[in-house]
């Protein structure tokens, strides 16, 4: 694609939109269809849009990644769904109208969720494999959008997806808008929401459920038009904004443009350009999405600099390490073939960056670094999925309904994620490595809660299972020799699956991680126990690291430290601080364990074979089933039944405790540490990340912005809303375009 260069102030409206949750019975009103448009507001002549054949959006079909969008308005406490359609530009990131993030027709508003899917063709059509369905993170639109209605050639948004479609995509490619053309044959496809389908389940006509397209040769001239747009005499309705505007030359489709604009019935159709002195930007609006700074709290509109610059640290650090980064043409970056050193960001204000974080969790466990803590020990490596666990049941539980704690699968997920973790640490430095930690990164920065603020409620009961821990080791440790491995036959888990677990982008890692599996020497009273815990930690539990469990970890923070307000939880003195340091550890390995499994869940097979997990006691590599399985055979019943009685003692005294000072002496037995070898013959993970590899000088760089210009304008926004009375009915006099977005007659299906 070309870089798109424009004319206008640079400058952007972002906000971060909320994660999706059960609809409730209010939001299942059925919604007045927009009656105050015609049928035929935008249809030229005659209406010449066709079905799109049922091939073209499936798999590797040419419309795989035209998007069918459903945003939910907040209103005034009366929620709404409407209909869009978008383009996808690269597999987690698409392109649509501003009005439907932003509606100005009806005076809803920013959109405060949105969900997206690809292969849509009716309600029934998502619970098939052709359709992947995901929902919508962060929000980049332009500042005039949210200023005017009429500010017309910058009605344009991009919206960034909480994790990336999978498959052949046929992303769509494009360029620079020309600022006219003779007898240019373009396109439009989207979803029309004058068209119908009759749902099977519920026998009424859903509107917008199915995909049309409509093809012509066009004249047009943007410095002619009276609003500088891309004109056609092309068919379109409400629905359909959002469109790529598709020219077709030599058999290729190429986008020039986004739909936004009826012309009410006789006025040619219309939709914005991209860069030329009339166009958007669009690498500028890209590029905000990969500035950690851009965004700030959910619901909180923030205009910002479309043209703050990265810039180095003045003290780079220069670490002699080996580390490669492919993230397969997501996030800016072009596929890689060969290993690349990654510059690992940092974040700002002070916070840790990806690598930084991820040498800190590293060591956690071992028997031959010295750590400031005894929690970061040999024991440590039982702790973390017990963290795990109390994290992934506070986030269940604050979704739930229901006020007890919720801890269905939480403990088994972070077992499986631990064992990940030790996985992609212990594997040898290949390009299917690279990969694995490139996803890690792109989760982490997306998706990672921030829950440092627990570590000092958290202290007191990670100390009581350690002190626990220590007592219940020392009497179930084996001799050394009965650990090590000898060659044994491989048994089924005795465990069914169900078809849909096998049938999406994970069905590969679950396959794998299911089949034949080998005992481990000396734990072969545990094989019949595996099974059951695996099949539930891929089955049952939420991921933890998710923007779902960050907003509900976050909702919690709130009220924990509204109620500590300045006073610690924990004693001031040295070897307190220490061990809530290491409680802060700890916690984010669990986080950095999650981001593990996710990455390697959504591999496929032949990316999962290239992995080679190096056993510490004998120096093999092994396959990357293999060495999990083994290691949650290692961790065993003591490791999960340490994680369930945790949250199930612990978890209600946190929350109550939240309204209380909590009192702690904390005392802790600490383990010698034993020697150890390693019999690695190349170097894993773990070891370049302790440095014993010095082939690539790797630099961290902070990706920050020289002059942020953040603005704050949610208090505008909302003042704007208590004059506004949102309307069912499009109002011509609030915004005069007749391919506004669609209301649904009902919510969309629950995630």
């Amino acid at each position: 694609m070309s870089s798109s260069v424009s004319s206008k102030s640079g400058r952007a409206a972002v906000w971060k939109l909320a994660p999706p949750v059960t609809n409730h019975p209010a939001e299942s009103t059925i919604i007045p269809d927009d009656g105050s448009k015609g049928s035929s507001e935008s249809i030229i002549g005659e209406d010449q849009r066709a079905l799109v054949d049922f091939s073209d959006l499936q798999e590797g079909g040419k419309y795989r990644s035209i998007v069918k969008i459903q945003a939910r308005f907040d209103g005034k406490g009366k929620p709404v769904w409407m209909m869009g359609t978008g383009w996808l530009i690269r597999p987690d990131l698409l392109v649509t109208a501003g009005h439907v993030v932003y509606d100005w027709g009806r005076r809803y508003g920013a959109a405060s969720q949105i969900r997206c899917y690809i292969g849509y063709n009716g309600r029934a059509s998502v619970k098939t494999a052709q359709v992947q369905a995901r929902y919508g993170i962060s929000v980049v639109t332009t500042e005039e959008w949210i200023k005017a209605p009429d500010n017309r050639t910058c009605d344009v948004a991009f919206i960034q997806l909480d994790r990336a479609f999978t498959g052949n995509l046929r992303t769509f490619n494009y360029v620079n808008t020309p600022l006219a053309g003779h007898k240019t044959l373009l396109g439009v496809v989207g979803y029309p929401g004058d068209k119908s389908l009759r749902d099977t389940e519920t026998g009424d006509e859903e509107k917008g459920a199915q995909m049309y397209e409509e093809y012509a040769k066009n004249d047009y001239d943007i410095e002619a038009s009276p609003r500088h747009m891309i004109e056609y005499q092309i068919s379109t309705f409400g629905g359909q904004s959002g469109a790529p505007i598709l020219r077709k030359a030599n058999g290729q489709l190429v986008s020039i443009g986004t739909h936004c604009y009826g012309g009410g019935g006789t006025d040619s159709n219309s939709g914005n350009s991209i860069g030329n002195a009339y166009g958007n930007n669009y690498e500028a609006f890209v590029r905000l999405f990969s500035l950690q700074n851009t965004f700030g709290d959910i619901g909180t509109v923030h205009v910002v600099d479309t043209q703050a610059q990265t810039q180095p640290l003045s003290n780079q650090s220069v670490i002699n390490k080996t580390m490669s980064h492919n993230i397969n043409g997501v996030n800016g970056y072009d596929n890689l073939n060969g290993s690349r050193a990654i510059k690992a960001q940092s974040a700002e204000s002070g916070e840790e960056g990806f690598l930084d974080i991820f040498k800190a969790v590293a060591n956690v466990g071992s028997k031959v670094i010295p750590l400031a803590s005894p929690l970061l020990g040999p024991v440590g490596g039982i702790l973390g999925p017990a963290v795990g666990g109390l994290l992934g049941s506070l986030a269940e539980s604050e979704f739930s309904d229901n006020p007890d704690i919720r801890t269905d699968g939480t403990a088994e997920r972070a077992m499986l994620a631990e064992a990940a973790l030790q996985a992609v640490l212990a594997s040898e430095h290949t390009e299917g490595l690279t990969e694995v930690v490139g996803k890690m990164e792109r989760i982490w920065r997306v998706n990672a809660p921030k829950v440092d603020f627990l570590a000092p409620m958290v202290t007191p009961i990670i100390a009581q299972c350690s002190s626990e821990l220590v007592g219940q080791r020392q009497l179930l440790q084996k001799p050394s020799g009965q650990r090590c491995h000898h060659e044994q036959p491989r048994r089924s888990l005795g465990v069914e699956l169900t078809e849909s677990s096998l049938g999406g982008e994970e069905a590969a890692f679950i396959q794998g991680l299911m089949g034949p599996t080998r005992q481990v020497a000396g734990e072969e009273g545990m094989f019949d126990w595996l099974g059951p815990v695996l099949k539930t930690a891929v089955n049952v539990a939420k991921p933890l690291a998710s923007q779902a469990a960050s907003a509900a970890l976050a909702g919690l923070g709130g009220v924990i430290k509204g109620a500590l307000g300045a006073e610690s939880t924990i004693s001031d003195s040295s070897n307190s601080s220490q061990h809530q340091e290491a409680t802060r550890i700890l916690i984010k390995r669990a986080v950095m364990a999650d981001t593990a499994l996710q990455a390697l869940m959504t591999l496929p097979a032949h990316k999962l074979e290239q992995l080679k997990p190096v056993n510490a006691e004998t120096g093999d590599a092994e396959g990357i089933f293999d060495f999990i399985k083994d290691t949650v055979q290692k961790l065993g019943p003591l490791a999960l039944d340490t994680a369930k009685q945790a949250a199930k003692t612990y978890l209600p005294r946190l929350i109550d405790s939240a309204s209380q000072k909590v009192s702690s002496k904390l005392g802790f037995k600490t383990e010698s540490s034993g020697s150890g070898r390693s019999l690695s013959k190349k170097p894993s993970l773990l070891d370049t990340l302790n440095g014993k590899n010095a082939a690539t000088k790797v630099s961290h760089v902070q990706n920050m912005a020289a002059d942020t210009a953040r603005i704050d304008v949610t208090p505008l926004i909302r003042a704007r809303q208590r004059l506004w009375v949102p309307s069912d009915e499009w109002q011509k006099c609030w915004d005069d375009n007749d391919d506004g977005p669609v209301m649904m007659n009902q919510p969309p299906p629950d995630f």
